[in-house]
């Protein structure tokens, strides 16, 4: 096809072969520039060419006396933007070449047609590399294949493990707030520290509050407590729970012998829980 002519400068043609483009094979795409040698000058290096978002796989030139010809191998593959069933058009060409008497730098400018991509792949190639749209192309697939076993591996191995840590984890911490409920030493030690409290002028009905807290936390830490002991802690607590509402103001000897109670009850079913 010739796009460009004029006999006084340069005749330009171009051709796509095959004609027949398919998706991820090479066509060529050849620029014949025909020109007076005397007059003109005109080499590779000055044309400019712009195939986007073709791939230019590779490009060769043959220069004879009057003749330019330069073959530039396509393929619609690499560039995620190239799709099949589409036509994509090309940006003009430039040539640039100099008039050998003025020594002037001339331009040319040449329109190309649009290039249609067919939807198919070639029915003559047996083997051919094939790229998804917006997809990686799959080079080996001894690594691709290799990269779903290690993943499939540590769903299966590593995650059961990291389960099996994280609910060990949960089970000892559980087990540490159960001990700090059931010990005998740090509930009595709350009760002694209560003591102290109350004999520094204390608000009786605030350590009356913190008895019942500590008799509520030693039944909620402790599974099995006895019965003879769960219905005296019981017990305490409402007597605490009056108290603590009454009207007038609970001295500090009365305070002072539910603490000792308290005690008492601690000690016993600790004794029995031992047993």
């Amino acid at each position: 096809m010739i796009v460009d002519k004029d006999p006084e400068k340069l005749t330009a043609t171009t051709e796509v072969t095959p004609r027949s483009n398919f998706i991820a094979d090479s066509f060529t795409f050849v620029l014949d520039i025909r020109f007076s040698h005397r007059e003109f000058t005109v080499e590779p290096g000055d044309i400019e060419v712009d195939f986007r978002p073709l791939t230019l796989v590779s490009e060769s030139s043959e220069k004879t006396s009057g003749r330019l010809v330069i073959r530039y191998q396509l393929r619609c593959l690499e560039n995620p933007s190239c799709l099949a069933n589409k036509s994509y058009p090309i940006s003009d060409i430039i040539i640039r070449y100099v008039n050998n008497d003025t020594e002037k730098v001339l331009i040319m400018r040449i329109r190309v047609e649009p290039i249609y991509i067919s939807p198919r792949i070639d029915p003559t190639r047996q083997d051919f590399p094939l790229r998804f749209p917006k997809e990686p192309l799959v080079e080996n697939n001894l690594i691709f294949f290799a990269g779903l076993i290690i993943v499939g591996f540590l769903l299966i191995v590593v995650w059961p493990l990291i389960r099996f840590f994280i609910r060990k984890r949960a089970t000892r911490r559980a087990s540490e707030e159960e001990n700090t409920y059931t010990d005998k030493t740090s509930f009595l030690a709350r009760l002694e520290y209560l003591k102290i409290m109350l004999a520094n002028n204390s608000e009786p009905r605030l350590v009356l509050a913190q008895c019942d807290g500590i008799i509520a936390d030693y039944l909620r830490g402790r599974r099995n407590v006895p019965g003879d002991s769960q219905k005296s802690l019981n017990v305490l607590q409402r007597q605490l729970q009056s108290m603590a509402y009454q009207e007038h103001d609970p001295s500090r000897e009365e305070v002072t012998r539910k603490l000792i109670e308290i005690s008492s009850v601690l000690v016993s079913d600790q004794e029995q829980y031992n047993d």
